[in-house]
């Protein structure tokens, strides 16, 4: 029995670690053994695109998010681009500091209830006229080349989504276990996705920044998470998603887990609602995506329920075999290490430990509640990301 168990834990362990580990590693293998998947890009630039921005009280980081896509549109040189900006729900200054910057035609005031960033997105895409969707958050910041950058891989006819590329910074004051955490994460997401553009198509998205062919874009419901159920439905329909490190945003850090914590809920909720509506069609997918799937998503989704077990198992071994005194010491040493997380945030080593812990438990928490049909479409944006690093 002790060896099924210590069996039992090494399996769990395996499976939560291998979306960070063996997974990039079996990316690299497919691509060195079947060579890399490149682009066609001989065919001509899109004719047109629309940038739609979702706001709700954006007014602080709005007038300069709006300024770095007009100096991005600026470097595009053949594509007509419009900007249309949604305010959704806003009780503050946001619609007419947007209006001063883009002109009120290209604003829609949504009213003072917020209906969801979803309906928001739909809205504006019912009346974007570009070829090209270009999506992107309130509080995220364009490099000069990003529009460029990105739009440039829709010469290949081939590709129907493009994610951009988002550099996650912390100000000075705000560093602490939890940004260097969500720093650290998103270095392996970015590497993930550029693994999985060589090989084929990348799983998933970032509202941060993505472009989808107009003609693509599904109409998700309310209460389905955009930057995920559009690029799986677009590769569900035949076209590829990649990646595209040069078209760069920067954002800043959640530095609050009093903002983390529900948006990992929140994101998983979502997510698994998505993953309803679309399990139907996975069978379109061809062996290697499906394997992307679980090992990007499912296994993500999955993972605090596998460290669950894999404590279990091994508390359950250990202690068969006579070794129940270490297993006690362990975990005592594993709860302070949290407890001094909790205490002393900035102190990273435990820090980053106790933001680990939260998060996999809101996901667990989201991803159980999604599974049993709960949704949600409705949201208060973070606040601590809010502050774009000078």
């Amino acid at each position: 029995m002790t060896v099924l168990f210590f069996l039992l834990a090494l399996l769990a362990t395996l499976l939560a670690l291998h979306p960070f580990f063996t997974y990039p590693l079996s990316l690299q293998l497919v691509a060195l053994l079947h060579g890399r998947k490149s682009l066609d890009l001989t065919g001509n630039s899109p004719t047109s695109a629309t940038v739609m921005i979702s706001a709700r009280n954006e007014a602080a980081i709005i007038a300069e998010k709006l300024r770095s896509v007009q100096a991005a549109i600026r470097n595009v040189e053949t594509t007509q681009v419009e900007v249309l900006l949604f305010a959704d729900g806003c009780t503050d200054a946001t619609v007419q500091i947007a209006q001063d910057v883009i002109g009120a035609r290209n604003v829609i005031d949504g009213g003072v209830t917020a209906k969801g960033k979803t309906d928001a997105m739909n809205a504006l895409a019912s009346r974007a006229t570009g070829d090209v969707l270009v999506l992107t958050d309130a509080n995220s910041i364009w490099d000069p080349k990003a529009l460029a950058n990105l739009l440039e891989n829709f010469r290949d006819d081939s590709v129907g989504v493009v994610l951009g590329s988002s550099v996650v910074e912390t100000t000075t004051g705000s560093q602490n276990g939890l940004s260097a955490l969500l720093a650290g994460y998103w270095r392996i997401e970015e590497n993930l996705r550029a693994l999985e553009t060589d090989v084929g198509s990348t799983i998933g998205g970032d509202g941060a920044l993505y472009g989808v062919r107009a003609s693509l874009w599904p109409y998700p419901e309310s209460d389905i998470i955009d930057d995920f159920f559009v690029p799986m439905s677009v590769l569900l329909s035949g076209n590829r998603v990649i990646f595209s490190p040069t078209a760069i945003i920067h954002e800043a850090s959640v530095t609050s887990l009093k903002d983390e914590g529900p948006r990992k809920y929140r994101i998983a909720a979502r997510a698994l609602r998505a993953h309803r509506a679309l399990r139907g069609k996975f069978d379109r997918l061809n062996w290697m995506h499906r394997y992307m799937y679980v090992s990007h998503k499912v296994l993500k989704w999955m993972l605090g329920f596998n460290c669950l077990l894999a404590v279990v198992f091994a508390v359950i071994a250990l202690s068969l075999g006579g070794y129940g005194l270490q297993a006690a010491a362990g975990f005592a040493v594993l709860t302070t290490l949290l407890l001094m997380g909790a205490l002393r945030p900035d102190w990273q080593p435990a820090g980053k430990a106790f933001s680990a812990f939260i998060s996999i438990l809101q996901v667990s928490r989201g991803a159980l509640f999604g599974l049993r049909g709960g949704s949600i479409a409705k949201w208060t944006p973070p606040v601590s990301d809010r502050r774009i690093p000078r």
